[in-house]
């Protein structure tokens, strides 16, 4: 009689884990919602809406590349000066931003829709079911192409940007470990790892100016500046366009190469190169983390395994071969499962933050100087984001609690991830 009730018991075990297993991890049946005219009018109604987005933005990049005067000099891209470049590098980022996050909106309004109208979503979760249809929506409904605005900008310029060829190897990376990341990522070690500028750069980093701004022709012969290009950038040189080659080898290109990975706006570009390139103070205390993963909890994402892939870095922006300015900037690139392999995941939040609080050996103070943390709740975007802050002065880690630590995000909930890049293990959560 003992025997038979703990066999009964075990026989009610198995019935509630399989009961458990079809709740959460059943999966959508394609043919039903496929069958369904109410929800299939819903889709087309957003899927309309969205080839229409497509096409606007493609006529914007057209008329972007009209009004910047950009041609193709070959293999590289052809500006009038700085200013245009940087100009249409933020003008396709706000694009591209655009495209994603229309995408996400419209996948979450069709689920809602399609879930409040129950399309065949019996003995499914809300979580469970939004997973499946992101994944029937973006296989079956939807015509997507990755950074839509900057691949439309290659594409009419008959030109091979550095972000074409970086999507492609992230790709190929992807397929090739399977469920096992590594720190390999190619989206995240690159001579320039901002982002910001692939599209507009060739594969080898090379653009060409045709009349560049005052301010970076006179600094072609700052010899300080010079000799940090040539001891500390490990980049290929290449001779400028229109002869910018000054002595040693040295060129605009290795200026652009730097601005680039460090400036996003050309008011801070053009400050730098007019008011601090010769201003001297204190190095900065870098930091030194690999690139890496760490995975979304399953509590935040029970029904698929989630990783975001992160870079962060503390880096000083010299003078006099100095840090005197610092750069404090993190990025981030989140990836779903699916099979035996993991996918970028467009339809959902990644973001990342930190906290710090070091010396400022400029002026003899603790930064902030009420010595209590200074906090930054993140940047947060669909699929990927980053954030780059340039603080005017060295920052050093001087004190046993000067520290610098990162946070990760999942759809603005921390994941209880951090990052500890300078100092101690310091946390302010």
């Amino acid at each position: 009689m003992k025997k038979s009730f703990f066999s009964l018991k075990y026989l009610l075990w198995i019935q509630l884990v399989f009961l458990g297993l079809n709740s959460y991890g059943q999966q959508l049946d394609r043919e039903c919602v496929n069958g369904n005219t109410g929800a299939q009018a819903i889709i087309a109604d957003k899927t309309t809406l969205f080839n229409q987005l497509s096409s606007q933005l493609l006529s914007d990049v057209q008329a972007l590349i009209q009004q910047q005067s950009i041609t193709n000099a070959g293999s590289v891209l052809s500006f009038e000066n700085l200013e245009s470049v940087v100009t249409v590098a933020n003008q396709l980022d706000e694009y591209d931003k655009q495209y994603d996050n229309t995408y996400a909106e419209y996948c979450e309004a069709i689920v809602q829709s399609l879930w409040s109208s129950s399309v065949c979503n019996s003995g499914f979760s809300l979580e469970n079911y939004r997973e499946e249809v992101f994944e029937y929506l973006e296989e079956e409904k939807f015509t997507l192409v990755d950074d839509y605005a900057s691949t439309v900008f290659a594409q009419e310029l008959s030109f091979q940007s550095a972000l074409l060829k970086i999507n492609t190897d992230e790709e190929d990376w992807l397929i090739s470990v399977g469920e096992n990341f590594d720190n390999n990522n190619p989206a995240f070690n690159q001579l320039i790892n901002n982002e910001l500028y692939w599209p507009v750069l060739s594969e080898d980093w090379n653009i060409e100016l045709r009349n560049p701004e005052p301010e970076l022709n006179n600094v072609t012969g700052y010899s300080l500046f010079r000799s940090y290009i040539n001891n500390n950038w490990h980049g290929r040189l290449v001779s400028g366009p229109n002869n910018y080659e000054v002595n040693q080898g040295y060129d605009l290109l290795s200026i652009l190469q730097f601005i680039f990975d460090n400036w996003d706006s050309i008011e801070n570009i053009l400050a730098w190169l007019t008011e601090n390139v010769t201003y001297d103070c204190n190095p900065t205390t870098s930091s030194h983390v690999s690139n890496d993963w760490r995975g979304v909890p399953t509590y935040m994402s029970p029904d698929k395994e989630r990783k975001i892939y992160y870079h962060v870095r503390q880096k000083g922006v010299f003078g006099d071969l100095k840090a005197t300015k610092t750069k404090i900037e993190g990025k981030v690139k989140l990836y779903k499962k699916k099979g035996n392999r993991f996918k970028k995941d467009r339809n959902n939040l990644v973001g990342i933050g930190y906290c710090t609080l070091q010396w400022n050996p400029c002026d003899d103070q603790p930064w902030p100087v009420n010595d209590n943390p200074h906090i930054y709740g993140g940047s947060h975007g669909h699929k990927k984001t980053k954030f780059k802050h340039m603080h005017p002065y060295a920052f050093t880690i001087e004190r046993s609690n000067d520290f610098l630590t990162y946070y990760l995000y999942y759809n603005q909930q921390f994941t209880g991830e951090v990052i500890y890049a300078l100092g101690g293990n310091i946390s302010c959560t």
